[in-house]
């Protein structure tokens, strides 16, 4: 998924946050504010925090599905 298909809304809280978003580490994968819930169907629904400019992590949150074909959803972005 492109910034580019993630809808308008769900970036509201990226655009009035304080700070700006940066890659994460490699390592978030580990973060122990990162979950992980896998279905029976093959996806996983995932939950990961953001690293910002100010914060690492911020206290904004990605909440993203792995479908079992490949294709990614963010869902949804807020402030824990």
């Amino acid at each position: 998924m492109t910034a580019r298909e993630v809808p308008e809304q769900l970036l509201e809280w990226v655009d009035s946050y304080p700070a700006v978003l940066i890659r994460q580490p490699d390592d978030v994968w580990t973060h122990r504010y990162t979950h992980f819930l896998e279905r029976d169907d093959g996806s996983i629904t995932f939950e990961i925090p953001l690293w910002t400019t100010d914060e690492s992590p911020s206290d904004l949150t990605a909440q993203i599905e792995l479908e079992a074909d490949g294709r990614i959803h963010i869902y949804d972005v807020h402030v824990l």
